[in-house]
């Protein structure tokens, strides 16, 4: 990135950067001193005479959208609930993946995905993701389901990992299985 000459930028210093970055294993303290004398230094390249060579980049090609008959929308949205006794902070996506739509063909599916951030303050080895899919596929009496659940926790050596996948033919559980991981954390 190149900053014009007098531009402002932000500078944001943190220790972690929950939910897009997992927690450092224990809490940790930054001190930052600013005043006279502070400085920030930043890495700087010489410009270079191919830097105002950009790639001339056509408007994107795509294949003709299916038609398709939307028959109710997806939930969407974020929620934050905090408890107050326990300190427990839950930031929920409800992912617009499409909600449920019919083909020409008539063939309707349907998608849903909700994912759960969820953390106590002061304590980075709470941190848990929870994830549930749910996918539909079907014409008139014969209807398919696909559901999973995947939570992801740690402890101060590893990660944990939990996927659950089942998949249904009417309400008939034609196929179920949950794997479990564990990985070392590797400085994360």
């Amino acid at each position: 990135h190149a900053f014009a000459p007098g531009g402002p930028i932000r500078v944001a210093v943190s220790p972690t950067y929950w939910p897009w970055a997992w927690p450092s294993p224990e809490p940790a303290t930054l001190t930052v001193f600013a005043g006279p004398g502070s400085a920030l230094v930043l890495p700087v390249r010489p410009p270079r005479p191919d830097d105002a060579e950009l790639p001339a980049f056509g408007e994107p090609e795509e294949s003709a959208r299916l038609p398709t008959e939307s028959l109710a929308g997806g939930p969407a949205g974020r929620t934050l609930t905090r408890d107050v006794a326990t300190g427990r902070v839950d930031l929920t996506f409800d992912w617009d993946v499409g909600g449920r739509w019919r083909l020409p063909n008539r063939l309707e599916i349907s998608d849903g995905n909700t994912t759960t951030y969820s953390i106590v303050e002061g304590d980075p080895l709470s941190a848990q993701v929870r994830c549930r899919t749910v996918g539909t596929v079907g014409r008139g009496e014969w209807q398919t389901r696909s559901e999973t659940e995947s939570v992801m926790t740690c402890d101060a050596e590893r990660f944990h990992v939990t996927v659950t996948a089942r998949a249904f033919e009417g309400e008939a559980c034609a196929f179920a299985k949950t794997w479990t991981f564990a990985f070392p954390r590797d400085l994360v």
